[in-house]
């Protein structure tokens, strides 16, 4: 699907996000989930519907993986400086 459409998204009906984390991880951009404020309400969803709290962990590594397939180039990066000014290795010339 990924070759044909480029972008693909996930519809999970798992308890939990384990499986959101997966598609995620797997190159998912669109995750739909059941949201719930409470699984022991009545209805057939409620019992596998995500909580806020399992929202907010989905969405932060959401987030994570984004910023982490941002591509910083090769050049030295601010953190990096410091080591590679004061390095008295085989890369000092």
């Amino acid at each position: 699907m990924k070759e044909k459409f480029k972008k693909v998204g996930y519809s999970g009906h798992c308890k939990g996000i384990e499986d959101a984390l997966f598609a995620i991880s797997n190159g998912a951009v669109v995750v739909e989930k059941h949201f719930t404020s409470d699984n022991n309400l009545p209805g057939r969803d409620n019992k596998f519907a995500i909580l806020k709290s399992d929202l907010k962990k989905l969405c932060d590594f959401q987030l994570k993986v984004n910023e982490m397939l941002i591509d910083h180039g090769l050049d030295l990066q601010i953190s990096e400086k410091d080591a590679y000014e004061h390095y008295r290795g085989r890369w000092k010339n």
